[in-house]
């Protein structure tokens, strides 16, 4: 269903700089979902143009106040706007010579036919689509619209991950780098932090086979060439080039064999106290989002037992009934309390519920973030 007052299109331009993007951990993982046939890696380009994408949705959020979005909206934003945005160096010369407007199109070519079977939000259903439904370019602005799958991803975070915008302009020239940096970013809230000479600090241990997957999946098949010319690298680019620093601890290994690599991430008081607030704000945020409830709402007035539960009241019409089952499904102690009787059966799932209601192993836990 559409949004109320869903914007039919939207242009970047509309709105002041983003300072902190904020992702889902599905859509930071969503490359998990790829066709194993297909090439891994992003280039510097295509990784450009799917973070302008989230950029933007971000931007809708900081101007309206909600995601007032749908797959029906028009996303807009000029080769000018795009050149600014990512600090692009001697623009005017490969504008002159047609070199960027070559690569972005060959670019958006490429993630266009990028295709991903992922699980809905919403019911579990397994879906393939891309990072796009569609795109269109001219020599001025290209545009694009997001699936309804991945929107349900940007609009309902779940356990996220956040980062300054800024660092990854920093990174535009190392696609590599630029993921590793995010993925990483992943775990401010699922590690404890400590203070250590003064840098906010946590450690962390990252598969090789996760590792080989971001930064080089077919390149240096010995370890310890991988280890030189790979990772050591990456880690070095972010520490230069961004608030994160990062320090390769050991290895670690599976009998003879190296398994994953221990780092020791150290992050600004800055973004400490943004930790801090993000889960204050985290708490008081509702569990399902407005798209679920109008579903959902629907779907429970077609249950009797939970009728039963929950009464139509005499003389209630119809559509107050079931806007009173949507309100009733903005206080997250409501939620939980029908989750398990009601809502699972309707085929609304949430894994933090699960966890908390003893629905999965306490080991599942430390996929889902304490943001």
């Amino acid at each position: 269903m559409k949004p109320k007052n869903c914007l039919s299109s939207f242009d970047y331009s509309q709105a002041p700089e983003t300072a902190v993007l904020l992702k889902s951990n599905f859509l930071v993982d969503l490359e998990d979902y790829r066709d194993s046939s297909e090439r891994f890696e992003l280039t510097r380009m295509e990784w450009m143009l799917i973070q302008t994408a989230f950029y933007m949705t971000q931007k809708i959020k900081e101007k309206h106040g909600d995601y007032l979005f749908s797959a029906d909206t028009e996303f807009s934003i000029s080769f000018k706007n795009f050149c600014e945005l990512w600090k692009i160096e001697d623009v005017k010369k490969k504008q002159e010579d047609g070199s960027l407007y070559r690569e972005i199109t060959k670019s958006l070519k490429q993630v266009m036919a990028m295709q991903f079977n992922y699980p809905r939000i919403d019911t579990g259903e397994m879906a393939l689509s891309g990072y796009f439904s569609e795109i269109s370019y001219s020599n001025q602005q290209f545009t694009f619209s997001i699936p309804n799958g991945i929107i349900g991803y940007i609009k309902n975070y779940g356990s996220y991950t956040w980062y300054f915008f800024e660092n990854i302009i920093k990174l535009k020239n190392n696609a590599e780098a630029s993921v590793l940096y995010e993925y990483i970013n992943k775990y401010k809230h699922q590690k404890d932090i400590t203070e250590i000479d003064g840098k906010c600090q946590f450690e962390i241990q990252i598969p090789l086979t996760k590792l080989r997957q971001i930064l080089a999946p077919t390149a240096y098949p010995i370890v310890s060439d991988f280890c030189r010319y790979a990772l050591k690298p990456a880690l070095k680019a972010i520490t230069t080039n961004t608030t994160m620093e990062l320090e390769l601890l050991s290895s670690v290994k599976k009998g003879r064999n190296v398994d994953g690599y221990v780092l020791s991430v150290s992050i600004s008081d800055v973004e400490m106290d943004l930790r801090n607030a993000f889960k204050i704000e985290r708490n008081k945020k509702s569990i399902m989002n407005e798209e679920q409830r109008i579903k959902f709402a629907m779907l429970l007035l077609s249950d009797e037992v939970y009728c039963a539960f929950e009464p139509q009241k005499e003389g209630e019409k119809v559509a107050v009934y079931l806007s009173r089952i949507r309100n009733l499904l903005k206080d997250n102690s409501y939620v939980e309390k029908i989750y398990l009787p009601f809502l699972k059966s309707t085929g609304y799932k949430n894994k933090r519920l699960d966890i908390k209601l003893g629905q999965l192993e306490v080991k599942d836990a430390e996929e889902v973030s304490e943001a």
